[in-house]
């Protein structure tokens, strides 16, 4: 997201108004914070005037894109809190927003003081304010002063966004142990640490504060990673271990650039190039990781050869992020910005110089001081210039080539300037507002009818759109009544829906209930405790089906988006596996109509050994021989065994490959032989767990066919079993009523 930068909308003339007229800030919300408690969320920010209106606009975490936006009414100058309900901020249920506050302040009609000087009362100073949303300290103001040379008071000070000071007394303690002899213009990163050059020989360098441990004071930057000291000559050269040159005196730094690509630029007296100093070096202190490099004990990356163009040697740079390149500026007095000694030059990243302000001497006339800024976008500057005005340009580029247009100017209040008029430092704050130092700090606001500034808040405060209170009861129904306490019955509290907050659907989970393998639960969700308004597979009519793959114990749980074209959902989640023992099994088929008494013929597996079951069929070939096993479950249920159809038949083919080897038992499909026959069927555990009258799932089936010729027995001797069989090998309980022949005892009996 972009901010709006009040300074943009400057009018192409100013003009000065004579009477004294409204202080009118650009208007600027700091401190941004948030907080949601009983799906409430909580803004707080603090806006450094009162808001003529003022919205939070949200976006989308994930793509950028905004969502929405909020009005606010009453924003005061200071603490401003607002609690809004989740229900109410946009967006979906349970998306993940990032916010911004939009503050429209009255317009700007002039150029107006609106910091008082006796609060920022000081004889040469320095400033930078943190422009970063992301930083603990957005819209804090740093002023380096220098009282004098190798003064004791030579230090930072810090003020709050409302203009407050921060530290009582100036921090000023480095680690290297010396004192800062001529600490100069001053830069600040995107962590927001501080950076401040030292331009004295003895003590020069670069020194870093972090405001996030303000009792550390500053550290050096030329340093070895292990905080040991670089070497210092007596023209103040910083060196390393191998020789190199580092580092040196500076009047001035500047930092640009975000995470891994940031970049600290430095003013470096001593750093000789085609026998000049006073160039500007180039130090890539993004790590690969995004952080900062806090220490440096190398050659700088690049450094600029532009001390031909520095005679006065009191040099300042400002970046132009949006541009690529930075913009170099020197103490110029009137008249004196020529070719040769240019008030300004730009240097763009491939290190070239493709401006030079002497060549428009004509609408810059110098600059006293060297105190410049531009605006992130870099189409504005403004300078002090040769008559200690502070005047006004708008930046045309044409291929990457700036030049100015001159727009207008003003005349800072009495105090600001030094003695000599000169202004060292300028930065635009967040807003757009105009902070000049020379002696004491003032700050301006810059006329414009668009007084609007939107900070977004850190990317971490995340807030959710949360869906109201329902205005509705979703209710489960359905069946077996083991999870719904009666079948079908719509009116039933227990079985109310709870709404999740972070996925917007509605939730029920059922008691435990038992189920067979292979039983279907079955149900709908219905509203408002009628059948009038119902819900099915996939919000329409038919119920949702779902089938337990084992026997067990179950919790059914259903879900209901009424976001998603009111689809409805289940699982049903195995508490205990329920494994059934089974004592007894009978082979039904085709052969005797599929009936399941001893009346109809079924034929019994005899036990031939302890969880051995055992009986042989004679089968016809194709359909007319398919069978199956079954047994019977506790409460009198027929419990029925097949093969796994996988080919999606519609039966289970016994082949040459599939006889003598081991059959998974399933809740499946027919056993087909492909040839006619005699088969012997057996039935066991496995592995065969011996020692056992009862045997349980899994099961598997093994079967062999016979010879074509008469009656076998396999496995069991049928001469002494009391059985009697017919001609086609089933065997019967009972003496058979029907006429015919029979074997009993291994002998032919006729029935008449």
């Amino acid at each position: 997201m972009k901010k709006i930068l009040l300074f943009l909308a400057l009018c192409a003339s100013f003009t000065m108004m004579a009477q004294e007229t409204e202080v009118v800030k650009g208007i600027l919300p700091s401190g941004l914070t948030s907080s949601v408690v009983d799906n409430n969320a909580t803004f707080k920010f603090y806006s450094n005037s009162a808001a003529e209106s003022a919205q939070l606009i949200f976006y989308d975490a994930a793509s950028g894109e905004q969502v929405g936006t909020y009005d606010l009414t009453g924003v005061v100058e200071g603490n401003n809190e607002f609690v809004i309900p989740c229900s109410e901020l946009p967006g979906l249920n349970g998306q993940d927003l990032n916010w911004a506050v939009k503050l429209v302040g009255k317009p700007i009609t002039e150029f107006t003081l609106i910091n008082n000087l006796d609060d920022f009362n000081y004889t040469y100073s320095f400033n930078t304010v943190d422009n970063n949303p992301e930083s603990d300290f957005f819209g804090r103001i740093y002023v380096g002063h220098r009282p004098n040379t190798a003064d004791a008071n030579n230090g930072l000070w810090i003020y709050n966004p409302d203009y407050t000071k921060v530290n009582e007394t100036v921090i000023n303690a480095r680690n290297d142990g010396k004192t800062f002899r001529s600490n100069f213009r001053i830069g600040i990163d995107p962590e927001g640490k501080v950076y401040m050059p030292d331009w004295g020989d003895d003590p020069s360098g670069v020194y870093i504060f972090n405001p996030a441990e303000p009792d550390a004071g500053f550290k050096a930057f030329f340093a070895n990673p292990d905080g040991t000291f670089l070497d210092r000559n007596s023209d103040g050269l910083i060196t390393n271990a191998d020789g190199e040159a580092v580092g040196g005196s500076s009047p001035g730094v500047a930092i640009g650039g975000a995470g891994a690509n940031t970049k600290l630029y430095v003013y470096n007296e001593d750093i000789i190039l085609n026998g000049s100093g006073n160039n500007v070096s180039v130090y890539n202190i993004g790590n690969e990781d995004g952080t900062i490099a806090t220490t440096w004990n190398k050659a700088p990356d690049v450094t600029y050869a532009v001390g031909a163009l520095q005679a006065n040697t009191n040099g300042n740079i400002v970046v132009d992020n949006a541009h690529g390149g930075i913009w170099v500026g020197q103490i110029r007095a009137l008249n004196q910005n020529t070719t040769a000694v240019p008030s300004l030059i730009y240097i763009n990243e491939s290190s070239e110089v493709v401006y030079n302000s002497g060549n428009q001497a004509d609408i810059l006339n110098g600059s006293q001081g060297a105190g410049f800024a531009i605006t992130p976008d870099g189409n504005r500057l403004v300078i002090s210039d040769g008559n200690t005005k502070i005047s006004f340009y708008d930046v045309t580029w044409t291929d990457g080539v700036p030049s100015l247009s001159y727009v207008d100017q003003f005349t800072p209040a009495s105090g600001i300037a030094m003695s000599n008029g000169r202004i060292l430092q300028m930065n635009f704050d967040y807003a757009g507002n105009l902070i000049m130092s020379g002696a004491k700090v003032g700050i301006y606001s810059v006329p414009t009818e668009e007084n609007v500034t939107i900070v977004p808040a850190k990317k971490a405060l995340l807030v959710q759109h949360v869906d109201a209170a329902p205005t509705h009861t979703y209710t489960v129904a359905g069946s077996p009544a083991g999870f719904f306490g009666t079948v079908w019955t719509p009116t039933i509290e227990a079985n109310d829906m709870t709404l999740n907050a972070e996925t917007g659907k509605y939730e029920w989970t059922s008691p435990e209930a038992t189920l067979n393998a292979g039983d279907n639960v079955e149900f709908k969700v219905v509203q408002d405790h009628s059948w009038d308004i119902s819900y099915g597979l996939e919000g329409g009519v038919p119920n949702v089906v779902l089938t337990a793959e084992k026997a067990g114990k179950y919790t059914l749980t259903v879900y209901f988006d009424p976001q998603n074209n009111n689809n409805v959902t289940g699982e049903l989640t195995l508490i205990e596996e329920i494994v059934p023992e089974y004592s007894e099994f009978y082979a039904v088929g085709y052969f005797n109509d599929w009936n399941q008494t001893a009346e109809g013929g079924r034929i019994a597996l005899d036990e031939k050994e302890a969880g051995v079951y055992e009986a042989t069929l004679t089968l016809e070939a194709g359909q007319a021989g398919e069978f199956k096993v079954i047994t019977f479950n506790e409460d009198g249920t027929t419990k029925w065994f097949g093969g796994a159809d996988e080919n999606n038949v519609g039966f289970f083919l016994l082949n040459s490959d599939m006889l003598g080897v081991d059959i998974t038992l399933t809740n499946g499909a027919n056993f087909r032989p492909e040839e006619a026959g005699k088969y012997t069927v057996q039935i066991y555990e496995k592995p065969v767990t011996t020692g056992l009258k009862a045997i349980s799932e899994p099961l598997v089936m093994k079967i062999v066919k016979n010879s074509s010729t008469g009656i076998e027995t396999v496995g069991r001797d049928i001469k002494s079993d009391n059985a009697w069989y017919n001609l086609q090998g089933v065997r019967f309980e009972n003496k058979p009523v029907a006429p015919g022949i029979y074997i009993h005892n291994g002998k032919k009996v006729m029935v008449k």
